[in-house]
């Protein structure tokens, strides 16, 4: 019986399998949320955006598009997920911004680093559109720019403290290569 070495790292792939599910997982839940407190109009948008999401990840996978591809659409698709739930769904959007910086950190310690940004700006611009759509939701625009202002600079610094990291990482691994070669040439 093989036994599963519970310190092997995960690979890309399998981080990619597990990041696209979630946002499933949670889109269910919101539809579901909507679906027992009878909230027709939002169940329906989120139940569509449910399963174009899912139709994206499964045609992407059968007509396998690239893994860079497949996670550029599922970084594009994921702040999109979260601004039509926020649009739709609850009295405030206060407790939207935790779920954008959620989704920011997510994608920028497993995905492309270029993908953080295109969120960010994306998020930027769905968050002045979440404003004029509508403002009761915003608790005044004095605190809702101030909440913005926050977001945009926690992302900021989630983003450069990433980069940073992957930056460490990447130094770590080259020199274990090289300590691994001049140990291979000492043996030889």
């Amino acid at each position: 019986r093989k036994v599963k070495d519970s310190n092997k790292m995960l690979s890309h792939e399998e981080i990619y399998k597990i990041m696209q599910w979630l946002p499933v997982v949670v889109a269910s839940a919101f539809f579901l949320i909507n679906l027992i407190k009878g909230n027709t109009a939002a169940m329906i948008v989120i139940g569509i955006c449910l399963a174009v999401l899912i139709a994206l990840f499964v045609i992407t996978k059968k007509k396998n598009v690239s893994l860079y591809k497949r996670e550029l659409i599922m970084s594009i698709s994921l702040p999109v997920l979260v601004f039509v739930i926020s649009l739709f769904s609850g009295a405030s959007y206060s407790d939207d911004f935790p779920l954008f910086i959620a989704v920011i950190a997510m994608t920028g310690l497993y995905l492309e680093p270029q993908f953080t940004r295109i969120q960010i700006i994306l998020v930027d611009i769905f968050l002045i559109v979440m404003y004029l759509a509508h403002p009761e939701k915003s608790g005044g625009l004095s605190q809702y720019i101030l909440c913005a202002v926050c977001f945009t600079l926690a992302t900021i610094l989630i983003y450069q403290v990433i980069k940073r990291g992957r930056a460490f990482i990447e130094i770590s691994q080259e020199s274990a290569k090289q300590s691994g070669k001049l140990l291979e040439s000492i043996r030889s």
